[in-house]
């Protein structure tokens, strides 16, 4: 529960704290329920970090990969070995220049991203499936809001570079 605020606080800025603290707890409960699944794959944290990001971003280099996750190449190649070496990744030849190597990933590596990401979905409808109309009615305005300040955002500093 959150905590009740100073009487002499700033209204705006209690409930900016809330929100980061529901935020909070709310992401602790979703990786707690998804932890089970992952502890089963005996993947480290970096190898999940390069997967992930070699399934949001990729194809990329070895180098550019290394780039993105701010580590070595050496460090890349090895994360990269592992997962090649489980089929989750695989290294292909770049269609535009053959000399180079793409780390993309690999069809076993889509499927279990996509099964990862459609446990969750599940388990936030269940959840949203919990609330009535009217709560579900005041997080879309709520999340929709925060979108469009953040799209806005994005568009003001993208124009004022």
């Amino acid at each position: 529960m959150p905590p009740e605020p100073h009487p002499l606080s700033d209204p705006k800025a209690d409930l900016i704290e809330t929100v980061f603290e529901l935020h909070r707890q709310l992401f602790l409960t979703l990786q707690n329920t998804a932890i089970p699944r992952w502890m089963q794959l005996e993947l480290t944290m970096a190898q999940f970090k390069t997967l992930f990001v070699v399934a949001r971003r990729g194809p990329f280099t070895v180098n550019a990969l290394a780039e993105v996750l701010g580590v070595t190449q050496s460090t890349v190649s090895h994360l990269v070995d592992r997962l090649e070496s489980v089929a989750l990744v695989e290294r292909v030849a770049d269609a535009d220049d053959r000399r180079r190597t793409m780390v993309q990933l690999a069809p076993a590596g889509a499927e279990l991203i996509e099964t990862l990401q459609q446990g969750r979905r599940e388990h936030i409808h269940a959840l949203l499936g919990c609330l009535d109309l009217a709560d579900l009615a005041a997080l879309v305005r709520g999340l929709s809001a925060i979108l469009r300040v953040n799209q806005t955002a994005a568009n003001t500093s993208i124009s004022s570079k």
